[in-house]
């Protein structure tokens, strides 16, 4: 039972960052709050024995830390994502929802090692990617999560409109 609660009380921080992210307006301040997300979501998954989830967040950190200081070096980046995916899939222990953190973590891992990446298109993957947590979160009795990563959604899609409505305004 303490380890559900611990899992819990560091998703609740984790989500708190993962939605503050989605509020900043540049690809490399998206990406280094995320280095704090992910951080807490790592001790979370091990607490609540979701694999997979670290995985693909320990990968993560790796590559948010390459895309930001090394963002030239698209190998490294592009191993990452294969190496995300992979380990992900090793690693699963939830059956075939445990891999939905895998399959989501995709467009976010794509958008993050594209140095050209429009804040906003990175904004997109990463609602797609906290989509995928939610439901990791059902599958690992993670409850906080649930409400937060929902919350988060909510967070970044209102995000998202508010960018898309300044491009609009801008371009009128």
């Amino acid at each position: 039972m303490t380890d559900i609660i611990l899992g819990n009380v560091m998703n609740l921080l984790g989500s708190a960052f993962n939605a503050f992210s989605s509020t900043r307006p540049s690809r490399k301040a998206i990406l280094l709050v995320q280095e704090a997300a992910m951080a807490c979501f790592v001790a979370s998954g091990i607490f609540l024995k979701g694999y997979s989830g670290v995985v693909q967040n320990v990968v993560g950190m790796i590559r948010n830390v390459v895309a930001v200081y090394l963002p030239k070096d698209r190998f490294i980046g592009w191993l990452l994502v294969i190496l995300g995916i992979v380990f992900g899939v090793y690693f699963n222990n939830r059956g075939l929802l445990g891999l939905f953190p895998v399959v989501c973590s995709v467009p976010f891992a794509v958008a993050a090692i594209r140095k050209d990446c429009d804040p906003l298109l990175l904004k997109v993957a990463l609602t797609i990617s906290n989509f995928g947590f939610l439901v990791y979160a059902f599958v690992t009795y993670n409850f906080v999560g649930i409400a937060t990563n929902s919350f988060a959604i909510v967070v970044a899609l209102a995000s998202i409109y508010k960018d898309l409505h300044d491009k609009k305004t801008k371009t009128a």
